[in-house]
């Protein structure tokens, strides 16, 4: 609102200086076509003649009242001249009447002896016309080869008649034939500043390449009288929008206005420098004031194809998405907090003494002011800054080999994801320094060619053909082992039987066998039993043994049924 109405206030001021202009301008144009001619002449002996008033009359100012004189009376007029020149006067040298309305003067007067740079006070006498009236007359100094020099000298009489007052002229007047001869006097100026108009519109659209040259004229006339239809464009979207007019702001610059939405920012230049940044809002641009580059304050979404050479030679590709957006205040930015600024009703309340509301302070920037300028003036021209946040994914995956990308002897590792935990780490402390705040990174599923893909397949299957044949042969070794030590049990408990039998027949009376033959019995069964325990996979019969050496204890009745 307030630039809206500085607009107003300056195209009502440059209006009146044009108006003011108009008035005064064609006395300007005829002092520049019509300048002074010079008034001195040569002498003979080698001196210059020239003559002035003594007071200088400027072409600007006002006549000068007439005399007043009573009509029919006789009377002398004083007229002082100055002899400007080098050559003095004598008799020689006259004062001739060139014109004027007053009868009755003497057609030229001698002067008096005046040396130069004196004063030479002519009488001119004459008598007051009869008739009531203005009459003026005009005198000019002559040589004595009668050749006129100096500036042509004036006076004005008015005739009145007596014990009545003097009646003096007033401006006629203004008629239709003086506002034509205004009109033809000004034709030349106007025309000459339409031709000025139209052919430096004409090099404006040439030298900026616009559509045609009334963009051209009519920027011109903005940009010096503040003249014609204002032009506009939009920042929206992420995106400059200049349409018809517009394409002056695009390419020139301002005077002009430009539309901000909301979430967007501008950085201006002027004249090829920084000039300011413009936040959301209608924004006034001054004269040249142009858009370097619109900035997007959202959170933004960027995915992008990477691909990278593994240390061993590897391509991998992968789909890589990261979330940013601009920080408000960098870590060690200073902003100044904004002014509060009282609207004009506010201000009037406060004046009546009627209570007012304390207004809300005003919020700062939507974004860092110095990440902005950095973005803009660190970047090569026509690179997007959005386009400059990456993963890095594509710097890591060369650091590696592609075993080290899977992790296939650790099945609780997942490599991917402890490098994008590393990654987001690594580019959040590298983008906050640029004042820009990474929210999140994902990196998608990594795709190798189909051949390096069909060769690891046929490693991993060779890898678990391995792994199951090992796990089947120790699944076939446990089961022996479960076997032989069924037998050792089985035994075990024979030898139990044995003794226990042993005991039954000592305690029954019964003959026992001797002692080195149940030595002997316990010693085969003993040595049987460690080396079933020691090798599970040897093939020993120790029961049939056992039960041979039963069979010749009894048939050689050492060992009663």
């Amino acid at each position: 609102m307030r630039e809206s109405t500085r607009a107003m206030r300056r195209r009502a001021l440059t209006t009146a200086v044009i108006l003011a202009l108009g008035a005064v301008g064609p006395i300007f144009i005829a002092l520049a076509i019509f300048p002074d001619r010079p008034t001195a002449v040569s002498g003979e002996q080698r001196c210059v003649y020239d003559a002035a008033p003594v007071e200088r009359v400027e072409r600007l100012a006002p006549a000068p009242t007439p005399r007043p004189i009573i009509a029919g009376r006789a009377t002398n007029y004083v007229l002082p001249i100055l002899n400007s020149g080098t050559c003095d006067w004598d008799a020689s040298v006259t004062l001739y009447r060139e014109g004027g309305s007053l009868p009755d003067t003497p057609p030229f007067i001698s002067a008096t002896t005046t040396m130069s740079k004196a004063l030479f006070t002519a009488q001119i006498p004459f008598t007051a016309p009869a008739t009531i009236g203005a009459y003026d007359s005009t005198w000019r100094m002559h040589t004595p080869d009668n050749r006129s020099f100096g500036a042509p000298l004036a006076f004005s009489i008015v005739t009145y008649r007596e014990g009545f007052q003097p009646v003096y002229p007033v401006d006629p007047p203004i008629t239709f034939a003086k506002i034509m001869t205004l009109v033809v006097f000004l034709l030349p100026g106007l025309l000459g500043l339409w031709l000025a108009i139209e052919r430096s519109g004409r090099f404006v659209r040439e030298f900026y390449s616009l559509k045609n040259d009334v963009l051209g004229r009519d920027h011109v006339l903005r940009l010096v009288f503040n003249l014609r239809r204002g032009v506009s464009a939009t920042v929206k979207d992420g995106d400059f929008k200049a349409e018809g007019a517009g394409e002056t702001i695009e390419k020139i610059g301002g005077p002009g206005s430009l539309s901000i939405h909301s979430d967007m920012a501008a950085l201006l230049e002027r004249g090829g420098g920084f000039s300011r940044i413009a936040w959301p809002g209608t924004t006034v641009l001054a004269p040249f004031e142009r858009v370097r580059m619109v900035i997007d304050l959202r959170q933004l979404n960027r995915a992008k194809t990477e691909t990278a050479y593994t240390k061993d030679g590897i391509e991998v590709k992968t789909e890589a998405a990261v979330s940013f957006k601009l920080m408000k205040q960098k870590d060690d930015e200073q902003i100044p907090a904004p002014e509060a600024k009282a609207s004009w009703w506010d201000l009037l309340k406060a004046w009546l003494g009627l209570d007012v509301k304390p207004s809300k302070p005003p919020e700062g920037p939507p974004a860092s002011p110095e990440a902005i300028r950095a973005i803009v003036y660190t970047l090569p021209a026509g690179v997007n800054w959005d386009g400059t946040v990456s993963s890095g994914i594509g710097d890591v995956i060369p650091q590696k080999m592609l075993d080290e990308l899977w992790a296939l002897e650790d099945p609780d590792r997942n490599p991917r994801r402890e490098m994008v935990e590393e990654l987001f780490n690594k580019t959040k402390e590298k983008q906050r320094k640029s004042g820009i705040e990474l929210i999140d990174l994902s990196v998608g599923p990594l795709n190798v060619p189909d051949d390096v893909v069909k060769q690891r397949r046929e490693f991993w299957r060779t890898i678990w053909e391995k792994t199951s044949k090992v796990i089947e042969a120790e699944g076939e070794a446990e089961a022996l082992r479960q076997q032989q030590t069924a037998r050792a049990e089985a035994q075990a408990e024979l030898i139990q039987a044995i003794a226990q039998s042993f005991r039954m027949m000592a305690f029954g009376g019964a003959a026992q066998p001797s002692r080195q033959v149940a030595l002997k019995l316990i010693e085969i069964v003993a040595h049987t039993m460690k080396a079933a325990l020691e090798d599970p996979l040897a093939e020993r019969s120790t029961s049939a043994e056992a039960a041979a050496l039963l069979e010749r204890l009894q048939a050689r009745h050492l060992l009663k049924p």
